[in-house]
């Protein structure tokens, strides 16, 4: 499975650890934190949705403020970092 990892997070540790021999490069990226979990956003989403029932629709449907969903997404659901 594939993860996002941050860029400047991996420049750092290139520089101050595999440029001076103490790591190798698989030990500098494996150890670079997930930049952007994809299922505690989606977790985060699932508990912030509210239902409401529309007019015309049968059915009650899921509602997200735009700005609730914009924050969870710039967080990235780790840690509130984006």
């Amino acid at each position: 499975m594939s993860r996002m990892i941050s860029v400047d997070g991996l420049v750092h540790g290139l520089s101050a650890d595999y440029m001076t021999g103490r790591k190798t490069l698989l030990q500098v990226i494996d150890e670079q934190p997930t930049a952007f979990d994809r299922y505690a956003v989606i977790e985060q989403l699932k508990e912030k949705s509210r239902y409401a029932r529309i007019v015309g629709e049968d059915k009650p449907c899921e509602l997200l403020k735009l700005a609730e969903v914009i924050e969870i997404v710039e967080g990235g659901g780790v840690d509130g970092q984006g």
